[in-house]
Parts: C-alpha cells; structure tokens; sequence
C-alpha cells in the first residue's frame, strides 16, 4: 500500500479543482458570447449546464474531503 503525504493529496485536489475551475470558465464564456450575440439558449438547456457544473464542483469536493480525512485517520490514528 502507498502511503500518500498530504502534498500528494493537495496536488491531486489542486488538479482536478483546476479541470473544474477550466469547464466552468469555459461554460462561462459561452454564456458571455452566446449573451453579447443574442443567441437564446434555451432555459432548459442553461439551468442543466448551470446545475450540472455545480454538481461536478461539489462532487469533487466530496471527494477531497473524503481523501482528506482518510489519510488523517490513517495518519494520527
């Protein structure tokens, strides 16, 4: 078993937040072109991209925490 130090942990975190970070700038730029060109998406479309960055966000920090904790357990247990 490979034991990871809390660096190792951070630099897996730092990562997948920067994935994130860069979808929803991504998304967010789409929706500044799409608003500046008047091109209507249509409100379905846009509450689902919204809900569905915000899950993958959380879910990502779930997983941190989980990562997180573990290691502590594993580390001052």
């Amino acid at each position: 078993m490979i034991k990871k130090s809390h660096a190792d942990i951070y630099k897996k975190f730092r990562r997948k937040y920067t994935d994130t970070l860069q979808a929803l700038t991504q998304h967010t730029q789409k929706l500044i072109i799409n608003k500046k060109s008047e091109i209507k998406d249509s409100l379905e479309n846009e509450f689902r991209d919204k809900g569905f960055a915000c899950q993958h966000q959380t879910n990502r920090a779930k997983m941190f925490q989980a990562e997180l904790s573990s290691f502590h357990v594993r580390k001052f247990a």
